[in-house]
C-alpha cells in the first residue's frame, strides 16, 4: 500500500508540473503584428502563462517570459514587432525558456533582447529568418547571459541578424553558435564582457560577420572559434584565435 501511494503521488506531481508549461505559437490573428497583443498567440498545454490580458497590459511584465512559459515559436513567415526591450528567461531552475524563429519568419525589437537575463534562456534563429535589433529607450543590443549565475544560448543557422549596437555575452555563462550561410551585422561582438562572465562564440559555415567596432574576449573567460569558410571583418580592437601551426 505504501509503495502504491508513493507512486501515485509521483504521477500527480509530474502531471501538475507539465500543466504549468505553455507553448506559444505566433498566429498573427490580431493583424497588428505586435508581440504584446495576446490575440496574436495560440497557446497549448498551458495554465496562466504570458502573454495574457493581465500581463500584457502591465509595462513591467509584458516583456518578460515568466516561469510558466516553456517555449515561444514564430514559424511560417510570421512578422513580429516588439516596441521595447524583450527578456527571454525562465522562472524555474529546472527549465529553459526558448524563443524560436523559423521558416523565414522575422522579429524586430526596439531595445535590448536579453537571452537568459537573470536565469536561463535560449534563442534559435533558423531557416532564413531575420532578427533585427533597433535602438530604443531601453537598449539596442543582443545579450546572452546578462547577470551572474545566468545562462544563455543563441543559435543562428542560415539566417540574418542585424543589431544596432553590440552582440555580447556578459556575466554568467553564454554560448553563441553561428553557422550555415548566415549574415551578421552589428557594431561589435564581445565575449565575456564582465569579469564574472564565461563565453563561447563559434562561427562556421559560409557565415559573414560585418562589425564596425570591437571583436574580442573582454574581462572574463572566453573562446572564439572560426571555422569553415566563415569571414569576420571588424574595424577596431580584435581578438582572433591563433591558428598558426594547424
Amino acid at each position: 500500500m505504501c509503495k502504491k501511494f508513493i507512486l501515485l503521488v509521483s504521477i500527480l506531481l509530474t502531471l501538475v508540473g507539465t500543466t504549468q508549461a505553455g507553448l506559444y505559437v505566433w498566429s498573427g490573428e490580431a493583424g497588428d503584428g505586435l508581440w504584446e497583443t495576446p490575440a496574436n498567440w495560440t497557446v497549448t498545454d498551458s495554465t496562466w502563462t504570458w502573454p495574457n490580458e493581465e500581463n500584457a497590459a502591465d509595462p513591467n511584465l509584458a516583456f518578460y517570459i515568466n516561469l510558466d512559459t516553456l517555449a515561444i515559436d514564430v514559424n511560417d513567415g510570421g512578422v513580429v514587432t516588439r516596441g521595447d526591450r524583450l527578456n527571454i528567461e525562465n522562472g524555474d531552475e529546472l527549465t529553459t525558456a526558448v524563443l524560436t524563429l523559423d521558416n523565414a519568419s522575422s522579429l524586430t525589437v526596439s531595445g535590448r533582447l536579453s537571452i537568459g537575463m537573470n536565469l536561463m534562456g535560449e534563442l534559435n534563429v533558423l531557416g532564413g529568418s531575420t532578427l533585427t535589433i533597433l535602438a530604443g529607450d531601453n537598449g539596442d543590443d543582443l545579450y546572452a547571459a546578462d547577470d551572474s549565475g545566468s545562462a544563455g544560448t543563441i543559435n543562428i543557422v542560415d539566417s540574418i541578424v542585424d543589431v544596432a549596437d553590440t552582440i555580447a555575452i556578459d556575466s554568467g555563462e553564454g554560448y553563441i553558435n553561428i553557422s550555415g550561410s548566415s549574415t551578421i551585422t552589428a557594431d561589435g561582438i564581445t565575449v565575456a564582457d564582465s569579469a564574472d562572465g564565461v563565453g563561447y562564440l563559434d562561427i562556421s559555415g559560409s557565415t559573414t560577420v560585418n562589425l564596425t567596432d570591437d571583436f574580442k574576449v573582454d574581462e572574463g573567460i572566453g573562446t572564439i572559434t572560426i571555422g569553415g569558410d566563415a569571414v569576420v571583418s571588424f574595424d577596431d580592437d580584435g581578438y582572433l584565435p591563433d591558428k598558426t601551426g594547424e
